[in-house]
């Protein structure tokens, strides 16, 4: 019997036992189910086109989470050295404090999503300072949360059609695949016995099967003539 294809395998794995099958049925003459696999290949290279598109989604979603992430640190560091200077270089001041309670780097060391509410205390305070460098650091956080937002809500949207890409077509597809390579197992079985084949020939076809391995005498044997 051909072996069950799990929920979790990879469309490169799944792509790689259909061309080891679609060759065997071709090369015995068996051409209504390597028909049928090779109808399988092809939706499954449709899906693998769908994954790659959910992945690389993902990959520049993160990658422009990343930018902002690294143009945020920079006004953070930018913040602390102005607010450093007009404080005299005084860490321990009330207004500084007001800003950064601990390290500059502690709040550089965050990630994207978590640095953005902290950010945003900044806002409105520094909206309220007398130095227009503050104040100016106060719009270029505006405009970077708002970024960072929209960043981050992409990344978010991009792990759930990548997720939902894979359970809404993926799961149905190796599904039917599994019920697939089961018929065309039967068939070739009935073809085997009504031409007295050996007992293991339906096997032959799948790589990944539940036969026993067998011992190898030195020899290849030849295939077997499937019957007319």
């Amino acid at each position: 019997m051909p072996a069950l294809l799990r929920s979790s395998e990879s469309l490169d794995g799944l792509w790689e036992e259909l061309v080891y099958t679609e060759a065997r049925l071709l090369a015995a003459g068996h051409k209504p189910q390597a028909a049928a696999t090779s109808k399988s290949l092809k939706r499954l290279e449709a899906l693998q086109a769908g994954q790659r598109a959910a992945w690389r989604r993902e990959i520049v979603a993160q990658a422009t989470v990343d930018v902002v992430d690294d143009a945020l640190d920079d006004e953070v560091e930018t913040l602390g050295r102005n607010l450093l200077h007009l404080e005299a270089g005084n860490r321990k001041t009330a207004r500084f404090k007001q800003y950064f309670k601990s390290a500059v780097s502690t709040v550089v060391r965050l990630g994207l999503e978590s640095e953005l509410p902290v950010v945003r205390g900044f806002i409105s305070q520094l909206a309220k300072e007398p130095e227009k460098v503050l104040k100016d650091h106060g719009k270029a956080f505006t405009a970077l949360a708002k970024s960072g937002d929209e960043a981050v809500a992409e990344r978010r949207d991009a792990a759930i059609e990548r997720a939902a890409h894979r359970a809404r077509e993926i799961l149905g597809f190796i599904d039917d695949l599994n019920a697939s390579r089961t018929t065309i197992h039967a068939e070739l079985t009935l073809q085997a016995t009504a031409g007295a084949l050996p007992r293991d020939y339906a096997d032959r076809f799948f790589r990944r099967s539940t036969r026993a391995a067998r011992a190898v005498d030195g020899a290849s044997r030849p295939e077997p003539t499937p019957p007319a």
